[in-house]
């Protein structure tokens, strides 16, 4: 099974992708998805439908900006959530997402220029996966730098395009020998994952700051 780990409908202020997009973009390519949109999972009961309907995979996830007594400390992002986190507090929003027995992951983690968690090392041991391959990571140096972490602490890799528009999903891809969902997600606990993907163009950033300005509509 393929997947893109890491894609945002319309649900995310800066993203134009509606969600009958995502399904159709990933049934052309023959992936599953998740969809982790910022701070909802809003868009999960509609693609949970749609991707039922034509035979896509989908994964309910969400990218979470997390804080600490006001303090801003970066994004980590959740994989088979079953309900919305009621907080996003640290260290409160670990303890939340591994009760709901969802996975915990870190997105782009080494990237300068994006919200990189700023308290890897604290959580590592908790950490399910991390974020090797980032297709918006522009420098390809924080793809290897989040390679090499997951490495050397012995940490499942996977990959994520972050799609915000419908010609980035499926950018990049994981790859797993399972046949179902659940057989998905005992794969990366057992840290069975191979990751490939190509870099987006620079100007995605552009069109998303359009998009956040609402001047782009959703496709």
């Amino acid at each position: 099974m393929k997947f893109d780990l890491h894609v945002h409908s319309c649900y995310s202020r800066d993203s134009v992708n509606r969600p009958e997009t995502l399904i159709r973009r990933a049934k052309a390519l023959g992936i599953g998805i998740a969809v982790t949109d910022h701070n909802t999972i809003g868009a999960y009961p509609k693609l949970k439908k749609l991707g039922k309907k034509n035979n896509v995979n989908v994964i309910c996830g969400e990218e979470i900006k997390v804080h600490e007594e006001g303090k801003f400390l970066g994004e980590l992002s959740a994989l088979f959530l079953q309900e919305a986190p009621k907080t996003n507090e640290f260290p409160g929003i670990i303890d939340e997402i591994k009760k709901q027995d969802a996975l915990l992951y870190a997105p782009h983690p080494f990237d300068v220029f994006r919200k990189r968690f700023r308290k890897l090392d604290e959580i590592a041991k908790k950490l399910d996966a991390i974020e090797a391959f980032n297709s918006r990571s522009y420098f390809s140096g924080f793809n290897k730098k989040a390679d090499a972490y997951a490495d050397a602490r012995k940490i499942c890799k996977i990959a994520g395009s972050d799609a915000h528009f419908p010609e980035e999903i499926g950018r990049a891809v994981t790859v797993l020998k399972c046949d179902d969902i659940e057989g998905m997600r005992k794969e990366i606990k057992k840290r069975n994952t191979r990751i490939y993907g190509e870099k987006s163009s620079p100007i995605v950033h552009f069109y998303t700051a359009l998009r956040t300005c609402r001047i782009l509509k959703e496709v």
